[in-house]
């Protein structure tokens, strides 16, 4: 079984003008798909995002959820939220840890 960062590897190595979803009235092939990922992650580098760590979306269904969830690739961890949520719901007070529920 491949893992995301192979398969998105993969899939654009030998589907690189192949589309790899539709979104509205555009597409975008594995090859772009494999781009906006990688530029995506070297900006969160950049910034001194570190594997292990985790990257929140919050947006409409769109493009860049693919792109996020494509972090895996690199190590970090897409966390949705929901954009319906009122901003205390968002504060990280707010958030329930693993460890504080045993």
């Amino acid at each position: 079984m491949q893992t995301l960062k192979e398969m998105i590897n993969d899939n654009a190595q030998k589907y690189p003008d192949k589309t790899a979803f539709i979104f509205d009235n555009s597409s975008y092939t594995f090859k772009q798909v494999n781009q906006r990922i990688n530029r995506l992650i070297n900006a969160l580098v950049d910034l001194g995002v570190a594997k292990g760590d985790r990257v929140g979306i919050l947006a409409y269904n769109c493009p860049p959820y693919f792109e996020v969830f494509g972090l895996a690739k690199a190590g970090r961890v897409c966390v949705p939220l929901n954009y319906r949520s009122v901003g205390r719901e968002l504060t990280h007070s707010r958030w329930v840890h693993a460890e504080d529920e045993y």
